[in-house]
């Protein structure tokens, strides 16, 4: 009897922990919320989130509402290197950001966001994706850009009602396939990125069954395809070893390590792991995927243009937070803090430390900037990784300095287009018509130089001693030469010609040189010395004409 009393509470305690198990495992939030595959797991849900109740609802609106910038100085003369790819997310909510884009150091834009409706594969919105100017602007700035549809799932229930074992199946998933081919024809894009964010374990192989058929449809068609993954996933649910033969680039969401709900405050996007910031960093995420064998060709590192502010018990480094206060963008971080942040060198971020305007408490900053990000590229670059992903583009808007940096570390100098190289052509005409005038130049000033250097030599025989040498000698030549060179007839032909001659060269000596003749200076110029003894010669030549004529032949005289 007892025995047979004891056994059915036995039993009835066994089913009671099995039911008890089930419901943990079907129902339990938090029990699903374990299989949560990021720090923060939803990074681009929160901001959809936050967008989704504005009121803006199109494209010039969100520029209006953004404040986009009318004219931002481009950085142009780069294109980025062949063996990089720079890939950026262009939010609905950034309207018209897209005119200041440099598309020529961009590879891919992704529009942001084919909205899903889980239950029917179809879409809830796609926002402008249908009239935006985006693409054809950025298809005529640069011709090999990539336009992607961005598609989005975020959170638990909507990725189980899209790829549940039953519901997953068949239907919802060919409905969003013949959606997304419909959408991409019409616009001319080239491809799609899957964003689901928050998928469960039990969601894992209908995931990866949905990306193959995926690339099974749009791969022929010369589509490429993206998927983001999680900063981390301790589940292993999205199968990277096995879907990267089918998917072109795979985004690691490398931000969120701290945010609305942590703690402490600190870095969204810690490079390496530290005693003070923990394991959690963008060298752990990416070292934890190459394990799991994620080609390194194939990754792209999530690079956030964003930073979150907390309220903390402190100023230390790190703080315990009170409360989350929100996010900012890179241009609403420029625009309100005097930029002159500081910089963690455990994680090789940027952070302001300061007291809140109602001085009622402190307050953090924790962002990336030009610094920490030309630290991630330089190992971008060291590893071989395929490029980087930002999330997102246009909330620089205003500011160059990230897209100065992206040139700096993944551009190269640009092709020179048919105008400039007609440009470049006459430049170099110019040039090398300079260059035979600068070599012109050089031989006249050597040969002023060598003029100049005779003339310092000869300055050292125009002394008065000299002149009067050479007077000397002229007054006691120039006579007797006349008597036995035979010019007497030769003058006395010409002699009005000769006297007027003579007279004007006596004249001009005088004018010329009557300093020579009144202050008896130290020095006598070459130029002065030879015109005195021309007018002494001559001189001497007319007194011998005259004395000649006076005392041999009185008829000589003119």
């Amino acid at each position: 009897m007892n025995t047979r009393l004891a056994s059915p509470p036995v039993t009835l305690q066994c089913l009671l922990l099995v039911l008890l198990a089930c419901l943990v495992m079907t129902t339990s939030p938090q029990a699903q919320s374990q299989d949560s595959t990021s720090i923060d797991s939803l990074s681009h849900a929160v901001h959809t989130q936050k967008h989704s109740t504005l009121t803006p609802s199109n494209e010039e609106e969100w520029g209006a509402y953004q404040g986009v910038s009318d004219s931002v100085k481009s950085v142009d003369g780069y294109v980025l290197k062949e063996s990089v790819e720079v890939f950026g997310w262009h939010p609905y909510w950034n309207g018209t950001a897209y005119k200041n884009y440099n598309f020529n150091l961009l590879s891919t834009i992704a529009y942001f966001s084919y909205e899903l409706d889980p239950k029917t594969g179809s879409y809830k919105t796609v926002h402008d994706w249908k009239t935006t100017g985006l693409i054809d602007s950025a298809k005529a700035a640069n011709p090999n850009i990539k336009i992607l549809l961005t598609v989005t799932n975020f959170g638990k229930k909507n990725n189980r009602d899209f790829l549940g074992l039953l519901r997953g199946k068949g239907e919802r998933k060919q409905v969003l396939i013949d959606s997304l081919m419909a959408l991409l024809s019409e616009r001319k894009a080239d491809g799609v990125v899957i964003d689901f964010e928050g998928v469960g374990r039990l969601e894992k192989k209908s995931l990866t069954d949905f990306m193959e058929d995926l690339s099974t449809a749009l791969k022929p068609k010369n589509y490429t395809i993206a998927m983001t993954l999680p900063a981390n996933d301790p589940h292993e649910i999205y199968d990277v070893n096995k879907l990267a033969s089918s998917i072109d680039w795979f985004i690691v969401m490398t931000y969120g390590y701290y945010y609305s709900g942590s703690k402490k405050a600190g870095p969204i996007s810690p490079l390496v792991p530290s005693n003070t910031w923990g394991q959690g960093s963008v060298l752990t995420s990416l070292s934890k995927y190459e394990k799991l064998n994620l080609p390194a060709s194939q990754t792209l590192v999530g690079v956030p243009y964003y930073g979150n502010i907390w309220d903390t018990k402190s100023q230390k480094i790190p703080s315990d937070v009170k409360q989350f206060s929100g996010s900012h963008t890179y241009k609403q971080i420029r625009e309100d803090f005097p930029y002159d942040p500081k910089f963690n060198n455990e994680s090789y971020s940027a952070y302001f430390n300061y007291i809140r305007g109602d001085n009622q408490g402190y307050r953090q900053l924790w962002f990336e900037d030009q610094k920490s990000l030309g630290t991630l590229y330089d190992r971008v670059i060291k590893d071989k990784l395929g490029g980087i992903g930002i999330w997102a583009l246009g909330d620089d808007d205003g500011y160059t300095e990230l897209w100065e940096l992206i040139a700096d570390r993944f551009g190269k100098p640009a092709p020179l287009t048919k105008p400039e190289q007609e440009e470049a052509k006459a430049d170099s005409v110019v040039a090398e018509v300079e260059g035979i005038w600068a070599q012109v130049e050089h031989f006249f000033k050597t040969l002023t130089t060598t003029i100049e250097e005779d003339v310092r030599k000869r300055s050292e025989l125009e002394t008065p001693e000299v002149f009067l040498f050479l007077l000397v000698l002229t007054i006691l030549v120039f006579p007797i030469a006349f008597f036995v060179v035979s010019i007497k007839t030769f003058i006395k032909d010409h002699s009005n010609a000769i006297y007027f001659i003579v007279s004007l060269i006596l004249i001009i000596s005088l004018i010329f040189d009557k300093d020579i003749l009144i202050d008896s200076p130290v020095q006598i110029p070459a130029w002065d010395m030879t015109l005195l003894l021309v007018a002494t010669a001559t001189l001497g030549i007319l007194i011998a004409n005259l004395l000649h004529s006076i005392v041999f032949n009185k008829e000589d005289l003119p």
